[in-house]
């Protein structure tokens, strides 16, 4: 979010967050741990960072205790608007697909991956937002996954 922060001087953006579904699968939509860690690390983030230029959080979609230990996280930042999906995606003109709640603000879909690319590379059909990046764009040929010290750097950037 801080690359946002710089990116978007001039605008505001809005931040879409899909949970991760591999784990979500794995432990259940109703185990609130996994929950709890990401609004830990997004109200930590909130606290510290202070983003000036996102104008609204759009929640994951998944049962249980996400969109309740969201909202609580995001209450660090009550400047920022807190909508659901079906908030975002609402259409005020039948003829538009989407209607951002604040002009002039970039769309930004974070997408819960693998991280190395995998995913847009080998996923077919358009079942996933993976899937869609890999078979519609030009992305998964402009991956540098083959770096041998890639996970190294990764980690190294995370500390």
């Amino acid at each position: 979010m801080d690359a946002l922060e710089r990116i978007c001087k001039h605008q505001g953006y809005v931040y879409t967050f899909s949970a991760p579904k591999i784990f979500i699968g794995e432990f259940g939509s109703t185990d609130g741990l996994m929950a709890c860690i990401y609004a830990a690390g997004l109200k930590h983030y909130l606290q510290t960072t202070k983003p000036r230029k996102m104008r609204v959080f759009q929640l994951p979609e998944v049962p249980g205790e996400w969109s309740s230990w969201m909202r609580t996280a995001l209450s660090a930042a009550p400047e920022v608007r807190v909508m659901t999906k079906q908030e975002l995606y609402s259409k005020k003109d039948p003829t538009d697909s989407y209607n951002p709640p604040y002009a002039g603000t970039m769309l930004v879909l974070h997408n819960c991956s693998d991280g190395f690319g995998q995913n847009i590379q080998y996923e077919v059909g358009a079942g996933s937002l993976d899937a869609i990046i890999g078979r519609f764009t030009s992305a998964a040929g402009s991956l540098l996954n083959h770096r041998e010290d890639l996970v190294s750097m990764v980690s190294m950037h995370a500390e």
